[in-house]
């Protein structure tokens, strides 16, 4: 009788086989914060009198900027769209509103279209991110600028 191991195809090296740990090694990710980038960001109104700052992630799979609605309401961001049907990460939609206004990220910025929500979070979302040429580097966590595709 014929073992399994007989059957299954052998590897293609000759020699001794490979150190255990040097096929196991995993290498940790530098990002100190798990994968995730946050970066600091302004909102501004449409006419640049009043701006609010803020930290938040970068969130790749999100379409658009997430802002609180506090923060429109304070920069006195006008909705053009009310109650647009949203799908958050956890598969729920919930209504989301959409203002327009300036974003500013690191030495740029944009103006853009922000999805208002109940949130006490914001997050600048892929679209934005591409438009003003940044890409997020996964290793180091950190926000560098890319080509702007068209």
């Amino acid at each position: 009788m014929r073992k399994l191991s007989d059957l299954l195809p052998q590897p293609p090296w000759e020699g001794p086989p490979l150190p255990r740990g040097l096929l196991a090694k995993k290498s940790k990710p530098r990002n100190p914060n798990g994968g995730m980038t946050f970066v600091d960001f302004t909102v501004k109104s449409p006419d640049k009198t009043k701006s609010v700052q803020l930290r938040g992630m970068v969130d790749t799979g999100s379409t658009l900027t997430r802002i609180p609605t506090k923060v429109a309401q304070e920069l006195g961001l006008e909705v053009f769209l009310r109650d647009v049907p949203s799908r958050l990460a956890t598969g729920q939609t919930v209504p989301s509103d959409l203002a327009r206004g300036y974003l500013e990220v690191k030495d740029k910025e944009a103006y853009d279209v922000f999805a208002v929500l109940e949130a006490e979070t914001a997050a600048i979302g892929v679209v934005t991110l591409e438009a003003m040429g940044y890409k997020v580097n996964p290793v180091t966590g950190e926000l560098e600028e890319t080509e702007i595709y068209i």
